[in-house]
């Protein structure tokens, strides 16, 4: 059923122009290279033998094996339920660690929870609307969060940045507690000595700690799906910089009509008894679309910025994971910059939609001499 709704959206996708890559690549949401796993789908659930590095993206995402170095997830929801033998990176509307992790975890939600049953064995930083500790940390923590709560032991220090934090039965800080929050807080003796506690009163809760989280967030979010789409499709993304090259203002021009296209189609179908059953699919497919434009602008800028540094590149799928992660960093960060960030970010997800359909369409370079 998962695979049928991956397929269907990305039908839907073509239908009006956005995406090729079905038809220019075969490849299936999954991968594996050395002993590390790519997968990617609307449900993803994870119970494949000898996995060392896990690389996830889906609508929801369950690890059900043991993971011998690290995971790195994106997704709705985000359980992990067995061991983690190193480090996890993971962000999504609700994550949920059951698992243990031996390593570092870094992880921003909506919803964020450290179960009873999870543990984490170096430092954690987490961040989201509602962040629950209810499971050890032997590390330092870093949590922030509209309300923080911790129900376990923190062997290490901690820093809270929330408008509401509260200690229930089983926490304690065996390290120093740092605050910030609008709202003092009564910490119990049970929890740390009143000597270790340094609190910081503010009169209203800056959104600082929150900005940080989604930004953390989007560039975990964006470098396991850029790591996942390069990975599955080099040789579609080598061709569309190649027909960027040829044609870039027609690949502009193109990203322009698709994109109008759908979003007008959304409306036109709105109108009509007829066409109302399809408008949940074409929603379905926008995302789809989007990310794929967005993740094709940022390997053709990804390359070029590789290429000022005498990095040689080729079909490989290494040499297209370095060029994907380059453009998103250099497309998060020129997003940062007021008013134009985001018109030049809206402009390179067009762009990468034009390049796409430019596959599709097989569109080739006019020459002076041609007939």
């Amino acid at each position: 059923m998962a695979a049928g709704i991956r397929r269907s959206a990305l039908c839907s996708v073509f239908a009006v122009c956005i995406s090729t890559l079905a038809f220019a690549q075969e490849d299936e949401a999954l991968h594996r290279f050395a002993g590390d796993l790519y997968r990617a789908g609307a449900e993803v659930r994870v119970d494949d033998a000898n996995v060392e590095d896990l690389y996830a993206a889906g609508e929801t995402i369950t690890v059900d094996t043991i993971v011998r170095e690290s995971v790195h997830a994106a997704g709705r929801q985000i359980r992990l339920n067995r061991l983690v033998g190193d480090d996890v990176y993971a962000a999504g509307y609700a994550v949920d660690i059951g698992g243990a992790v031996s390593g570092d975890v870094t992880v921003a939600g909506y919803r964020v929870e450290l179960g009873t049953d999870g543990s984490i064995g170096q430092d954690a930083l987490l961040a989201g609307r509602f962040v629950l500790v209810r499971g050890p940390i032997a590390g330092d923590a870093n949590l922030a969060g509209e309300t923080v709560e911790i129900s376990a032991p923190i062997s290490g220090s901690v820093e809270i940045r929330a408008s509401e934090i509260r200690f229930t039965d089983g926490a304690r800080i065996d390290g120093t507690l740092s605050y910030w929050s609008s709202n003092e807080v009564e910490v119990p003796a049970a929890v740390t000595p009143a000597g270790r506690v340094t609190a910081h009163l503010v009169e209203e809760m800056s959104p600082r700690g929150t900005v940080v989280g989604a930004f953390i967030g989007s560039l975990i979010f964006l470098l396991v799906i850029g790591a996942i789409f390069a990975l599955l499709f080099p040789r579609v993304l080598m061709r569309a910089q190649t027909k960027f090259s040829e044609r870039p203002w027609a690949c502009l021009f193109l990203g322009f009509a698709t994109t109008s296209a759908l979003f007008g189609a959304i409306l036109v179908f709105a109108t009509s008894i007829i066409g109302i059953p399809l408008v949940p699919l074409l929603l379905l497919a926008l995302p789809f679309a989007l990310a794929a434009g967005y993740l094709t602008s940022a390997y053709l800028l990804g390359h070029r910025v590789l290429k000022l540094f005498r990095f040689e590149s080729d079909a490989g799928r290494l040499s297209t994971l370095f060029a994907v992660l380059a453009g998103i960093i250099v497309l998060l960060i020129v997003g940062l910059v007021p008013i134009l960030g985001w018109v030049i970010v809206v402009l390179a997800t067009v762009l990468g939609i034009g390049a796409l359909c430019a596959l599709r369409f097989n569109l080739q370079k006019q020459t002076s001499g041609a007939a």
